[in-house]
Order: C-alpha cells, then sequence, then structure tokens
C-alpha cells in the first residue's frame, strides 16, 4: 500500500471514529499506525490521544458479573409515587411562598380589628382586605357618578338664558 493510499485511509479511519462508527478492528489499526514511526504530519495532534487509546484497549478488564434481577414492580410504584409526592409537595411550597411574597407586597402592614382583637395575618384577612376594598372602590365609582350628574345639572342651569325656565328647572332638579 502506498504512503498516499494508507495517508487516506487513516483519515478515513479517523472520521470514523471521531463519528463513532469505527469497529475495533479499525480502532486497533488506528492504534498500531499512531504507534508506528510513520505518523504522518498533518496526523500528529491526533498521536498521544491514539497510543493512549491503545493502551486503554490492551489493560486486561475485569470480568462483572451481572445480576439480571428485575425490582418487583411494586417497588416501581413506589418508588415513582414518592418521586410525585414529592414534586408535589415542591410545587405547592413554592405556590405558598410566592403568594405570602404577593400578599405581602400588596397588603403589607395592613390588620383588621375582630372582637376588639388586632389580626394581622395576611392569609387569615385577605379575603376582608379585598371586599373592604371592593367597598370602597364602588363608594367611589358612585362619588364620581354623582359629581358628574352635578356638574352636568350645573351646566344644563348655565346654558339657560330664561330666568323664569332656570327657575323652574332648579325646582325640579331639587324634588
Amino acid at each position: 500500500m502506498t504512503d498516499n493510499t494508507r495517508n487516506k485511509k487513516i483519515h478515513q479511519l479517523i472520521d470514523k471514529f471521531f463519528d463513532g462508527e469505527t469497529t475495533l478492528h479499525e480502532e486497533q489499526q488506528l492504534y498500531e499506525y499512531f504507534n508506528s514511526c510513520e505518523v504522518d504530519n498533518e496526523m500528529m495532534t491526533y498521536r498521544d490521544m491514539m497510543i493512549d487509546l491503545g493502551l486503554l484497549a490492551s489493560m486486561p478488564h475485569p470480568i462483572v458479573e451481572r445480576h439480571n434481577k428485575k425490582r418487583p414492580s411494586i417497588m416501581r410504584y413506589i418508588a415513582a409515587a414518592a418521586a410525585l409526592a414529592g414534586i408535589i409537595f415542591g410545587a405547592k411550597v413554592l405556590f405558598d411562598a410566592e403568594t405570602d411574597r404577593r400578599l405581602q407586597e400588596l397588603y403589607g402592614g395592613s390588620y383588621v380589628i375582630v372582637n376588639g382583637k388586632r389580626i394581622d395575618d395576611l392569609k387569615k384577612i385577605r379575603q376582608q382586605i379585598e371586599e373592604t376594598l371592593a367597598w370602597a372602590d364602588k363608594v367611589n365609582r358612585q362619588i364620581d357618578t354623582n359629581d358628574m350628574m352635578a356638574d352636568t345639572e350645573q351646566e344644563l342651569l348655565n346654558s339657560i338664558d330664561n330666568p323664569h325656565m332656570k327657575n323652574e328647572i332648579e325646582k325640579m332638579l331639587t324634588n
């Protein structure tokens, strides 16, 4: 085999090696090539690695007995249930922590007095706070509506030039 043909074959084997497609025989050919004195200059970057891998491949490997026992399937179910319970517990803890953070952010420092007793546990008073805020919002909307109606009535009265008609409309609005 000519040097050019051999180098081409080694290049192909290196490509196959790095793609994970070489056979044990092809890997042995690579190890032998890189242990020889005829390594092409382009291939010198791979030489140390291939020599080390060749040494590892030539070392005796202890035989490990494998027991092909299957775990009872009930143990798998128990392990899966335990893992699922752990995930659910972790998610609940995170959710509760986020809820507490939000409550503190929104209502921190709030409290209610029930039967003369101050309660500032945000979890316990959250509903009462939200109901109070909803009631206050409703009152504000009513005030805004009343103000708008008063402004509209005043504009209407100001636009009437006839004093008699203006008087009559004022009487109707006050009744």
